[in-house]
């Protein structure tokens, strides 16, 4: 990949990840024509009691839409959120000591931006979105993202099992995560592991994380940053994907201490791409700069 495209693709992670991750207030817009229809339909669809494998578990006849973004922190009283169906906004839970999972959030269909899963010290599991299917309704030209950071206790995020296509994904310093698993997931736009860290403290690692899940629906992966993974020893799965028919595009692979660079030949002879990589074990390039830079 010549030095061009590297700082073009570096540039659209940063501003993914920072879309992604900002935990502030955004301007709350209305929903877009092809948006309200879709909430629409996901409200009267609730109402109806169409039957899907969620349904059977969670009933929600009077779903209703929180209008604007939603921060859910220490403050919030979780039990005043149990009928929200649709967020228009930016969904953000963040900063909590208490929640073990999302219980709270069962009836969530929609998102109409991003979600943000910041800082929450005992959150162990995503149960309670296993009914979230759509992200980014409030856009005209993108998906939603999903951004996971600094969850002390996130050991998998298998309840995400009615999502089908995710903008940005993004994982990082969430030291128990050992699955990534996405049972029904066929398109990802960026899949970020960990970020850019200069400073060599590798502060952006998933340290239980070993190797990529399952995603038995996937097709089509268009970038793939993988930094500063102290954990990860394998891309074996990767290379079942790319064998089994996944399209990736671009890859990049960039101080991951526990990486062979045996293995990110074999990803990318199987992918068919060229990878970026540098700084990985038994790898003799040297990063001048983290290619996000």
């Amino acid at each position: 990949m010549n030095p061009r495209n590297k700082k073009l693709l570096g540039a659209m992670l940063s501003a993914a990840l920072l879309e992604c991750a900002a935990c502030g207030p955004n301007s709350p817009g209305s929903m877009s024509g092809s948006g309200s229809g879709s909430g629409s339909g996901s409200g009267s669809e609730t109402q109806s009691g169409t039957e899907t494998a969620a349904d059977a578990i969670f009933e929600c006849p009077d779903a209703r839409w929180h209008e604007g973004d939603l921060v859910v922190d220490e403050s919030v009283d979780i039990d005043s959120l149990r009928d929200i169906g649709g967020v228009t906004g930016h969904l953000s839970i963040r900063n909590t000591t208490s929640l073990t999972d999302l219980e709270f959030l069962s009836c969530l269909q929609e998102i109409g931006e991003h979600a943000t899963v910041a800082n929450n010290a005992a959150l162990r599991n995503l149960h309670g979105l296993e009914r979230l299917s759509v992200l980014g309704s409030a856009f005209d030209d993108q998906v939603g993202g999903l951004n996971f950071m600094q969850n002390d206790s996130l050991e998998h995020i298998h309840e995400l099992q009615a999502l089908e296509q995710i903008g940005s994904l993004g994982f990082s310093e969430n030291p128990n995560l050992s699955s990534i698993d996405l049972v029904r997931v066929r398109d990802i736009d960026i899949l970020a592991l960990g970020y850019c860290d200069n400073s060599g403290a590798n502060s952006a690692s998933n340290d239980s994380l070993q190797e990529f899940g399952a995603f038995p629906q996937l097709e089509h992966v268009r970038w793939l940053y993988v930094g500063s993974q102290q954990g990860l020893t394998s891309l074996g799965s990767l290379v079942q994907l790319a064998e089994r028919g996944v399209a990736f595009e671009y890859a990049n692979f960039e101080r991951n201490g526990s990486l062979p660079i045996a293995e990110v030949e074999m990803f990318g002879a199987v992918a068919g791409i060229d990878p970026v990589a540098c700084e990985n074990a038994d790898d003799e390039e040297i990063c001048g700069s983290c290619l996000s830079d």
